[in-house]
């Protein structure tokens, strides 16, 4: 289905997306970031069916929906390292 670059993943069923919106106690429509380079909404159905498929426990999605949220913080964008890596925030 090339649904990864070749690793492991965890199908995102319904079942499982609904999971883990249940303990992020938040709608699946809800818009948590606008993200740049694209600027495209990004809603908690999207986060859950991130965290699915990478595998993480649904007790995870309130730390999933606060890092989309530092994402999207301006500081994100400066320049943190040579290649501007994400992984300072975690």
């Amino acid at each position: 289905m090339n649904w990864s670059d070749g690793l492991p993943i965890v199908p995102p069923t319904m079942d499982r997306i609904n999971r883990f919106l249940e303990f992020g106690g938040i709608a699946a429509d809800s818009v948590i970031a606008t993200l740049p380079i694209a600027y495209r909404k990004t809603r908690a159905i999207h986060i859950a069916a991130c965290g699915v498929m990478a595998g993480c426990h649904p007790e995870y999605m309130p730390i999933l929906i606060a890092m989309t949220k530092a994402l999207n913080a301006p500081q994100f964008r400066r320049t943190l390292s040579s290649t501007h890596a994400w992984n300072p925030y975690c």
